[in-house]
């Protein structure tokens, strides 16, 4: 394999990595919860996507507070999916995709303000 070959390869992995897992459930969020995030200054914006994501899915009282407590701090969005797949709470969100459009559309702007302002 040239070496060429091998760089395509690796571009092509980085470029497939770059999606985050909560695209499986709620396509598009994070990268918009990401994007407010530095906008207003913070230094991770995928802490601040979960940490908003976590805050709304509570407030629709599709989550408990068990399971915000169990993923505050927990740095993997891996992690957190796969949870909400295993339980069920992936199909939860799924759907009630079109409320929870809405209310991230109308609330999102201001959870990530609180994340970013609140540490």
């Amino acid at each position: 394999m040239s070496s060429f070959t091998k760089l395509l390869s690796r571009l092509t992995s980085l470029n497939e990595a770059k999606d985050s897992p909560m695209d499986r459930i709620m396509p598009g969020f994070q990268q918009k919860a990401r994007e407010l995030a530095k906008s207003r200054g913070a230094s991770s914006g995928t802490r601040e996507g979960r940490l908003a994501m976590l805050g709304i899915l509570f407030d629709m009282d599709i989550i408990d507070d068990n399971v915000v407590r169990m993923f505050k701090n927990d740095s993997s969005v891996s992690r957190m999916v796969a949870y909400f797949e295993d339980n069920g709470i992936a199909s939860k969100i799924k759907s009630k995709r079109d409320e929870i459009q809405a209310h991230i559309k109308d609330q999102l702007e201001n959870k990530v303000s609180f994340t970013t302002g609140n540490r």
